[in-house]
């Protein structure tokens, strides 16, 4: 009987969601899901994070994620989207995009992929309720009110707030 082997893949991102999602397969008892090595802007910051989770995996600049897997989860900020993105759609990765609305000011990378035989596969469970609007609109709903709530934190390195000095540690 042959035994199933682990999806590998790098995490591109440490941050909130980056976090939540190593948390999540490590909390799977029977996942086949390997995170094999971790990139992020702050190496330092993200050896922390990762140690206190017990992954003992590189830590990696983003350009190195095609040497350690095929498979690449992209959780970076919109910021550093192309970084991610880029070298491993040129290395012909499967790419699964998290911050997939960067991709509307990136959407080259969709022409990059497809020379390279990559594929970029948008995380659409990543923006609350894309879902359910899909299906609104299938059934012919025209006007939708959504409403979320994120950790301010999750926001602190997007453009919009940096570029305004806004400090999001006492929201």
């Amino acid at each position: 009987m042959a035994m199933k082997q682990n999806t590998k893949f790098v995490l591109a991102g440490f941050g909130n969601v980056g976090q939540q999602v190593a948390r999540a397969i490590l909390s799977e008892q029977d996942s086949q899901l390997e995170i094999v090595a971790i990139s992020a802007r702050d190496l330092p910051a993200a050896e922390v994070r990762a140690g206190d989770m017990g992954l003992n995996v590189p830590l990696i600049r983003a350009s190195e994620a095609p040497g350690h897997a095929r498979v690449v989860v992209e959780c970076a900020t919109y910021d550093v989207f192309r970084e991610v993105v880029e070298p491993a759609a040129k290395a012909g990765c499967h790419i699964i995009a998290v911050s997939f609305g960067a991709l509307a000011i990136h959407m080259d990378l969709l022409d990059i992929a497809r020379e390279h035989g990559a594929t970029i596969q948008l995380a659409s469970g990543t923006m609350p309720g894309l879902d359910l609007l899909r299906s609104a609109r299938e059934r012919g709903v025209r006007s939708v009110k959504l409403q979320t709530h994120i950790l301010p934190g999750s926001l602190e390195n997007e453009p919009y707030v940096t570029d305004n000095d806004i400090d999001l540690r006492r929201a």
